[in-house]
Formats: structure tokens, sequence, C-alpha cells
């Protein structure tokens, strides 16, 4: 398949099963190279990357977040991939790894996404699947979904998208506690806990992952004494 760069530079990619990685709503991804992979998107996608949000994290490199490393188009000039960056899961389930590595991954995911609602980025499909456990980051990928919107106080009739700053950090956060949330609600799934029914679990992930004004703080008075996160469970 024939796919252009920014200047017009021509890049040829046949996807092979053998490379693929994963599938989803908007496209597969396939291994690149030895350190990068591809995303291509379906011809009836419709949640596309939006450049302006791509060019702000290219500008502002929020942490904990995947690298795109170039946007790929189509003959007419429409964003039909993009080359991203490999990452690397570990196989240990975030339960069992040191409460530490939860803290200090929210705290760094946290400050980025502050750092994208003083851009007037508002969040969109932030769940468990979106997320890459590696040894030591967890890593956030696939910010398609991702729109930049405009201050409120300006009223561009050529502009769809308008936010008040401290709403759209406020929602921006639920969607980080919501993160997380997912992403523990998988874990205890994984080996083998019943989340719609434990009411054990369900008062975990409810009460560890409720919204606050202070997220890290709070996160971290809710994990205090625990060497690895589930042992919350049992006290």
């Amino acid at each position: 398949m024939k796919y252009y760069t920014k200047d017009g530079t021509e890049v040829i990619f046949n996807p092979d099963e053998s490379r693929h990685i994963a599938g989803g709503r908007q496209g597969s991804v396939y291994d690149y190279d030895s350190d990068s992979c591809i995303k291509l998107y379906y011809n009836d996608c419709q949640s596309r990357i939006d450049e302006k949000v791509y060019d702000i994290f290219c500008s502002i490199k929020p942490q904990n977040y995947c690298v795109i490393k170039e946007l790929l188009y189509d003959e007419n000039k429409q964003v039909a991939s993009y080359i991203m960056k490999k990452y690397i899961s570990d196989s240990v389930n975030i339960l069992f790894k040191p409460t530490s590595y939860t803290l200090d991954n929210f705290y760094s995911i946290y400050q980025s996404i502050n750092t994208l609602s003083n851009e007037g980025i508002a969040i969109f499909d932030m769940y468990w699947a979106n997320a890459i456990l590696g040894i030591d980051e967890i890593t956030v990928i696939d910010f398609d979904k991702y729109e930049k919107q405009l201050p409120s106080y300006m009223t561009n009739p050529t502009e769809q998208y308008f936010y008040d700053k401290e709403k759209l950090r406020y929602l921006n956060m639920l969607k980080l506690f919501s993160y997380f949330k997912s992403i523990y609600k998988k874990s205890f799934e994984e080996i083998g806990y019943d989340t719609s029914s434990n009411d054990s679990v369900k008062h975990f992930l409810s009460n560890t992952f409720a919204m606050n004004n202070n997220p890290p703080l709070a996160l971290k008075k809710r994990l205090e004494g625990v060497k690895i996160p589930i042992e919350r469970l049992y006290y």
C-alpha cells in the first residue's frame, strides 16, 4: 500500500498477518521495524487523529504518552496511517506490582492531562485497551479521538468546539480515574475475579478511583500502607 509523508515522500507498506499486532474499531496495528509499529486506518474510519492535536503533542511531549513519529497520508491528503514507537508489555499483573508503580504512573499521567487541559485538549476513548503496562511505565496509546477545543470566550463560528477551562480539566481528570479503574478491573478479571458480582472488588474499584480535587494525593491515601495493590482488597 502506498502512503505519503507531509513533504510528499512516498512510503510503501504492505500489511502482512505475520506482522499484525492488534486491531480495533478504527484500524489495525502492525510491526514496522525493530523499534516502530504502524497503524493503518480502515477506509471507512471516521475517527482519525486530529493534526492540530498531533502538533500539540509534538510540541509539549506529554509524559507516558506514546510517541508518534510521523503521520502518513493517502492520495487525497487525508491522514491514513501513522508510525509510532513500539512499546513492550510486562507480564506481571499490576495488582502484584509495587504500589509505587501505580502511584508514579498515575502522577505522571495526571501531569500530562493537566498540561493537555491547559492546551484545550478534550480527552476521549481512554480505557484499559489503550494502555501498555511496561516494566516501569504505563504508556497511553491511541489518542485518535482527542479534540482541540477553543476557549469559551471565543466565538469563531467556523469552529465547532468550545470549552470552559476548569470544566474541561475536571472532565479530563474524570477520564484519568476511569482509565486506572478500567485497568484494575481488567487486571482483576485476568486473575479470575468476577468484577460484576464480587462486592469486595466493586467496593475496591469504586472507592480507590473515585474523583477527587487532588487526584495524586487522594490515590496515595487510598493505597497507603500496602506494598502491592491487591492487599487493599482484604482490609
